[in-house]
């Protein structure tokens, strides 16, 4: 079995993106994902609640 000498911590994603309805900037992490068969995998605009399609969001990882 393998010893832990020091513990690392994995990586955060995160993706910005505009909402189209509201104009607000939001950034998401992939906990923040939803979906559907009908609708796909989207986020929701924290503001008007808006969807946001999972497709157009560009994952980087948070420093």
């Amino acid at each position: 079995m393998a010893k832990v000498i020091k513990k690392g911590a994995l990586p955060v994603f995160v993706a910005r993106n505009t909402c189209r309805d509201c104009r607000s900037e939001v950034e998401y992490t992939r906990a923040d994902v939803e979906g559907d068969q009908r609708e796909g995998n989207y986020v929701r605009c924290p503001v008007c609640k808006a969807l946001i399609a999972e497709s157009t969001l560009k994952w980087k990882a948070k420093s």
